[in-house]
């Protein structure tokens, strides 16, 4: 975690505080909770996983062809930190990955 508090740390501090001004915003709290538990129970897809093995891994770039098997993969991509070079061979892909190395 970056240390940062989450909705439903908010959520707890806020049964244990009486000042009517948190209690206001208890509803909208709420709310936030069920979509952060929404979230988390999202079942993870094989493009999920790919994708945050090569971050946690460190990968800073991705060389390929696109297609339909893979697209999946490639539209996680762009909400990664990972930088995509899209080839339309699969020689070129090679090639452009020996010369950045």
């Amino acid at each position: 975690m970056d240390g940062s508090v989450t909705t439903r740390e908010c959520l707890t501090r806020l049964r244990s505080v009486s000042n009517g001004c948190e209690r206001k915003h208890a509803s909208a709290i709420r709310a936030a909770v069920a979509v952060e538990t929404r979230e988390a129970q999202r079942a993870m897809t094989g493009a999920d996983v790919v994708v945050e093995t090569l971050e946690a891994r460190g990968t800073k770039h991705v060389f390929g062809v696109s297609g339909v098997k893979i697209d999946k993969i490639y539209d996680r991509l762009l909400d990664s930190s990972i930088q995509t070079v899209v080839c339309r061979h699969e020689q070129n892909a090679a090639l452009i990955l020996l010369l950045a190395a």
